[in-house]
């Protein structure tokens, strides 16, 4: 049987560049036998040197198959040696340092060297010497992050923060198993949040503010049970907040600050029970405070300024018993301050300023003793200054006090015309430009008003109203007409309609109306017409109606059957 001569053959690492040089011999036993001797032990393979030899069977193949095999296998191993081991470890940070101009660190003291891994600056192992800790803050490293750091399978903190880094944050870190700590704000990362972090079952905190990440916040990052802080403020990040955020009940961190984030906040961060931060301000968010936000009894610090948020304030924010910080500045909230903000005892910073708010400001608010910073400017409040307030260290109430609520009243107008507008299905409605928005009441289609924002007039003929003419129109204390004719208004008229003292002009006529007309409508001593026509209403006779002017009163109703 023929013998092949040795044939040396010089070969690479792929993952370190150390060079090797391979002695292949081809024996009578048809065996092949590949001894490797490195030129110095290399950094990503520093076990490979005990094994001394790799058995191929050849089977009567070639020389030259058996040097392919050979060749095959010496490239391999150290790759299989990438995971799971020192040799693993080794080469991860190795990438890293080539990948992040290592060479002009602040310090990169023992990198590259054939010191033991704990002894590299900023690097932590445990007793088997695996990494475990990898701290390299403010150390001036600028390029990409390698893939290979996804092998540092018994990783439990990364913290690469104040940085030049860019790009995107590597799918592999979905790999980090054992991970408690990433933290990469102030860099220059680039991209989307991968969806395999949400993989991280024992991540406790994911740092990633001030970047430059974009596209939407993964649903996947619901599943991180174990999660206490989550930072992703000033970054691009758009879409909604996943409503899987609620899931992860550990949380006392949650900062969106100064996104692109839009839709309504969801309600299912009210299981959030944990929670002491949060923080929403400088987005895109709309929709309604969540009443749910009442039960973050742990909260000390709730931001939710510079949105697009509307409705009222949940009187539920008065449960808040931990409250430090208030802020809602720069929305578009409407109605009241809830009387219930007084309970906030602790409460020392509150700014509610720049949205839509009426009425008087709570007493209970002068109950307030360790509030410092109360902010209530560009809102339509009004009434006198609880006393007590003028001795919050720095607030913006008007020295010369708050005008006469006018502005009161005028919201009683708005939840007058919205209690129409839901009794007679608005949203159906021919024309609702601007019904229920925060517009003002005289832009409102069918609304004309007064230079004291009251309405005066309400003309919504034939704009396919359908349903009950609710009782609260009657707070529209300053109409003087009111026509909604040629609609589907069916029931009866509300007794209430008796009380608009102003009124000029009423006509129903048209509608499903029916019953008796209310003995309440003779004391609308101002009223000059009445159109009550094409109805089933009954009952209502002209001299009951002195002061309507013959000419235009057009009732011709029947009389009521007797009970």
């Amino acid at each position: 049987m023929m013998v092949a001569p040795e044939s040396p053959v010089r070969s690479t690492c792929p993952c370190c560049g150390v060079g090797r040089q391979m002695d292949l011999h081809v024996r009578d036993d048809l065996i092949c036998r590949v001894e490797a001797t490195f030129d110095s032990v290399p950094k990503c393979a520093s076990e490979f040197v005990h094994r001394a030899a790799t058995r191929l069977t050849m089977s009567g193949k070639s020389v030259a198959s058996c040097l392919i095999l050979a060749l095959l296998c010496l490239w391999t191993l150290p790759l299989q040696a990438q995971e799971g081991s020192v040799e693993g470890d080794r080469a991860a940070l190795m990438a890293l340092y080539e990948a992040t101009d290592g060479d002009n660190w602040r310090d990169n003291t023992n990198w590259r060297s054939e010191k033991p891994l704990g002894e590299w600056f900023g690097v932590a192992t445990d007793d088997r010497h695996r990494v475990t800790r990898l701290y390299l803050s403010h150390n001036r490293l600028s390029g990409t992050l390698p893939r290979a750091l996804g092998n540092l399978t018994n990783l439990r903190w990364l913290d690469l923060h104040i940085n030049q880094l860019s790009g995107a944050i590597p799918d592999a870190f979905g790999n980090l198993s054992n991970l408690r700590l990433l933290d990469l704000h102030q860099n220059r990362l680039s991209g989307a949040i991968p969806d395999t972090l949400g993989s991280l079952a024992s991540l406790e905190a994911l740092i990633l503010h001030q970047n430059r990440l974009s596209g939407a916040i993964p649903n996947t990052l619901g599943n991180l049970a174990s999660l206490q802080s989550l930072g992703l403020n000033q970054n691009r990040l758009s879409g909604s907040i996943p409503d899987s955020l609620g899931n992860l009940v550990n949380l006392e961190y949650l900062d969106l600050f100064e996104n692109r984030l839009s839709g309504n906040i969801p309600k299912s961060l009210g299981n959030l029970v944990n929670l002491q931060v949060l923080n929403f301000t400088d987005n895109r968010l709309s929709g309604a405070i969540p009443d749910t936000l009442g039960k973050l009894t742990n909260l000390t610090y709730l931001s939710l300024s510079a949105n697009l948020i509307e409705g009222d304030i949940p009187q539920t924010l008065g449960s808040l018993e931990n409250l430090d910080v208030l802020e809602l500045r720069g929305n578009q909230l409407t109605g009241a301050i809830p009387e219930s903000l007084g309970n906030l005892t602790l409460l020392r910073w509150l700014n509610l300023s720049r949205n839509h708010l009426e009425g008087t400001i709570p007493a209970s608010l002068a109950s307030l003793a360790r509030l410092e910073n109360l902010y209530l400017a560009g809102n339509a409040l009004c009434g006198a200054i609880p006393v007590g307030l003028n001795r919050v260290a720095a607030h913006d109430l008007p020295p010369d006090g708050l005008g006469a609520c006018r502005a009161a009243a005028s919201m009683a107008d708005r939840a007058a015309l919205k209690a129409l507008y839901e009794a007679t299905d608005g949203d159906d409605w021919a024309n609702s430009e601007n019904w229920g928005s925060d517009a003002p009441l005289g832009d409102w289609y069918g609304v004309t008003t007064d230079v004291d924002g009251r309405v005066t007039e309400l003309r919504l003929q034939g704009n396919y109203l359908n349903g009950e003419i609710p009782g609260e129109v009657a707070s529209l204390e300053r109409l003087r007409v009111l026509v909604l004719k040629k609609n589907q208004l069916r029931g009866t008229i509300p007794d209430s309609v008796g009380g608009l003292a102003n009124l000029l002009w009423l006509d129903l006529s048209t509608n499903d109306l029916e019953g008796p007309v209310p003995n309440s409508l003779a004391n609308l001593r101002k009223l000059v017409a009445l159109f009550l026509f094409d109805t089933r209403l009954c009952g209502m006779a002209p001299e009951r109606m002195p002061g309507v002017a013959a000419a235009l009163v057009d009732l011709a109703l029947p009389e009521c059957p007797s009970p």
